[in-house]
């Protein structure tokens, strides 16, 4: 069946007893309520999950499409939880590896449109914890990190052989 909540979101799938559980389809859609003299309402985002429903949350493994990203992977209580992969389409970036509560959180590898790449420890989408940054040039930094800064321990090679040891 289907569901068209006045809202602008939608449910499509199996329902039990009125409750929709199972593979299913959600639709959101955001509109622009700024009116303009020459314009109606435009639609600024439309997000589009496909997968695993339960009490008509995501929970379980699914794909959400919208203007800002595509991801792929695991939900938990209608949020990105678990293993799971996202490409943000401004601006090409890539990362793969644990989300909590919609956030990256965890341990991962992103990948940045101009080849640079971090794989380590993340906390709300920043690099807190160990890690290894490295650059396209083959220059590395293998250490620890505070709210995305080198902080504290490590060591930073160059492409061109030189290395620095420490804090």
């Amino acid at each position: 069946g289907k569901l068209v909540y006045p809202t602008k979101k939608m449910y499509e799938g199996i329902f039990n007893n009125g409750v929709l559980n199972g593979n299913g389809k959600i639709i959101k859609i955001k509109e622009n309520n700024d009116k303009d003299i020459n314009s109606t309402k435009q639609i600024i985002n439309k997000i589009t999950y496909k997968g695993n429903i339960k009490n008509f949350k995501k929970e379980g493994y699914g794909n959400e499409i919208c203007n800002e990203y595509i991801y792929e992977g695991n939900f938990h209580n209608d949020m990105k939880n678990g293993k799971g992969k996202i490409k943000f389409i401004k601006t090409g970036d890539y990362y793969e590896g644990d989300f909590t509560d919609d956030k990256i959180t965890g341990y991962g590898k992103y990948i940045w449109s101009n080849k640079h790449e971090y794989i380590g420890d993340f906390n709300e989408g920043e690099m807190n914890g160990k890690g290894i940054y490295k650059w396209p040039d083959g220059s590395e930094y293998e250490g620890e990190y505070i709210n995305d800064k080198r902080e504290g321990k490590g060591k930073f090679k160059w492409s061109n052989g030189a290395i620095f040891e420490g804090i």
